[in-house]
């Protein structure tokens, strides 16, 4: 039977960035990223979400069991069971794209919320997942057309895209209208840049820049404590792990394949893919074992 660590009560305070150089880095990324050709934007976005988005779900096993990398039964059983996880929501999104993605929305924007501190309780889960939604439709507020197409390469279909449209504005509203009574400073702050930013960039590059410099970024740096105590004993089961990602990027770019789609398109839709099966047991993990996130400076 697999047990893990005890879970230790969220304390998203420390995520608070209370200086402007997190913000000027992404900014001037993101300013670099427009310069550059559209094509080879797009393969440095990809590339990125693939070094630093997707790997921050690999320390899922330490944060499970510290010392698993010691007990490769208990190693081998936890891989194969989020690995069946994985593949249970790809095969769900493939046969229900319009719930999936719903269900998917709705677990990134709790997952998000999570990183956020707010004034209130004890409503304060929900009104982080308000948040967390709110930075998921900014592209939506912005971009539409454009966002509209990637949800048609994740197989939802045009006419339901509307009442995607509709309350993802709703969502956007109901977060501003909350922002200057419910969260605090900082967050306002980084609300109001990701606003920004999201109306400066394209929708895909927008994630990627929130997701790997933001989100995956304290997570690293948070848990990446679980694993000094014996770094060197990790790397075969991180090399592991993460040539494991990469094969169930492969499959996925495999059985997903459209000739009709750019290659530039299909390698978009393919990490959403990937990204939608890793939420669910990435999901579980950080809301049965996770514990609290220290300052992103």
């Amino acid at each position: 039977m697999l047990i893990a660590n005890k879970k230790v009560q969220t304390n998203a305070q420390g995520n608070a960035i209370n200086t402007c150089g997190p913000y000027l880095l992404i900014s001037a990324l993101a300013i670099a990223l427009q310069l550059l050709p559209s094509d080879l934007s797009l393969y440095i976005l990809v590339g990125l979400v693939i070094v630093y988005g997707l790997p921050h779900g690999l320390l899922d096993p330490w944060i499970f069991d510290q010392n698993i990398h010691q007990r490769k039964t208990r190693f081998i059983r936890f891989s194969s069971l989020y690995l069946l996880l994985c593949m249970l929501a790809f095969g769900l999104w493939l046969a229900l794209p319009t719930l999936s993605l719903c269900l998917f929305l709705a677990l990134s924007s709790w997952h998000f919320g999570e990183d956020v501190e707010t004034n209130k309780e004890p409503y304060a889960h929900y009104l982080r997942a308000l948040y967390g939604a709110s930075i998921i439709a900014f592209p939506f507020v912005w971009h539409t057309q454009e966002s509209v197409a990637i949800l048609a390469q994740l197989g939802v279909s045009a006419s339901e895209t509307s009442a995607f449209i509709i309350a993802t504005g709703l969502v956007s509203l109901a977060a501003f209208i909350n922002l200057f009574t419910v969260f605090t400073r900082p967050f306002r702050l980084e609300w109001l840049f990701l606003l920004t930013l999201s109306y400066a960039c394209h929708p895909f590059a927008y994630f990627a820049l929130y997701f790997c410099c933001l989100h995956s970024h304290r997570h690293i740096r948070h848990y990446a404590k679980y694993l000094a105590a014996a770094r060197s004993d990790l790397k075969a089961p991180l090399g592991r792990l993460f040539v494991l990602t990469l094969l169930l990027l492969c499959a996925i770019l495999f059985i997903t394949y459209e000739q009709a789609l750019t290659v530039s398109s299909q390698l978009t839709a393919s990490l959403f893919y990937l990204l939608a099966a890793l939420t669910l047991p990435h999901m579980l993990i950080m809301y049965l074992y996770g514990d609290d996130k220290p300052a992103l400076e």
